[in-house]
């Protein structure tokens, strides 16, 4: 009994070659396209009271990195739990409560309990940003 194994390997070194040569924009097209997707999910769970932080989501990305962050001054806040604190003001606060305008040298915050937005748009974000890595990988590393 025999057996016998033929490879073809003629085409080994064009495949290898042209897999090298997509390597360099493999990380960048799949970070831009999980920044997208981050972008996309954000806007759908961040919290809408007058529309100022929503439309302040920005995305960026720079070679290898991106980011997608609020620019409103506020979204932290949004987000994250604050504890009860004394705002004073200088020399006076005023704002409106309840329809009327109060005037004070200082008031006590409660405090607030965070919306938790981020949390929730990475969490909703996962199982995309996998999926667009695994699609980009079949476009330039495979194909």
């Amino acid at each position: 009994m025999s057996l016998r194994i033929d490879l073809d390997t003629s085409d080994y070194d064009v495949k290898m070659n042209l897999f090298r040569s997509n390597i360099p924009s493999f990380p960048t097209k799949a970070v831009l396209g999980s920044t997208n997707i981050v972008e996309k999910n954000m806007v759908q769970v961040v919290p809408v009271k007058t529309g100022e932080l929503k439309g302040s989501i920005r995305k960026s990305v720079i070679g290898n990195k991106g980011l997608v962050e609020t620019t409103s001054g506020y979204g932290l806040f949004v987000d994250q739990d604050t504890k009860p604190h004394k705002i004073v003001g200088n020399p006076l606060l005023a704002f409106q409560w309840r329809g009327k305008l109060v005037i004070r040298h200082s008031v006590n915050h409660p405090g607030t309990t965070g919306q938790q937005f981020r949390r929730k748009t990475l969490d909703n974000s996962q199982q995309e940003i996998i999926g667009e890595i695994i699609r980009v990988y079949n476009e330039e590393m495979v194909n």
